[in-house]
């Protein structure tokens, strides 16, 4: 993660983890609203690098869960985190592939304020939940390429 002068956060870098809003929670009319007017977040594990195209003003990123069913979800261990950390067993789910805008990732706070389903005392001060291992964002990253890859040869 990046900061100004000032100590706002101006940009991501890959395997950081950060909330932003949840495009999968949408009601019928395909807004991501939630009852008190808020959008619904969810953690993301930023993939991409300056290599990108319109990095920082958009990133490639999985989706984090706490779900653990999913079968090829890559499980994470706390020894994951270089910083940071999960309040919940997490999981990356390496097919669940977005470009998020800068815009609509939490670099205040505010979203995750909005969440019921975490104790406070768990909550970043900011949206910027950490930073996992290069190693685990490589593989997770390695996913999806063998995925993209099966597509073409199917």
């Amino acid at each position: 993660m990046k900061r100004d002068a000032d100590g706002e956060i101006v940009a991501f870098e890959r395997g950081d983890v950060v909330w932003g809003v949840d495009p999968f929670k949408q009601d019928s009319h395909g807004t991501t609203e939630s009852p008190d007017g808020g959008v619904a977040p969810r953690p993301w594990l930023v993939i991409s690098t300056e290599a990108v195209p319109f990095h920082p003003e958009q990133y490639l990123c999985l989706t984090l869960t706490t779900r653990t069913w999913h079968e090829d979800a890559i499980p994470l261990a706390a020894d994951d985190w270089v910083v940071g950390g999960a309040p919940a067993e997490s999981s990356i789910l390496p097919w669940s592939l977005s470009a998020i805008k800068h815009t609509f990732l939490d670099t205040t706070g505010e979203l995750v304020a909005r969440l019921d389903s975490v104790p406070d005392d768990d909550l970043p001060e900011t949206g910027y939940q950490g930073q996992l291992d290069a190693a685990v964002t490589d593989a997770a990253t390695q996913h999806i390429i063998d995925y993209l890859d099966a597509s073409l040869h199917a």
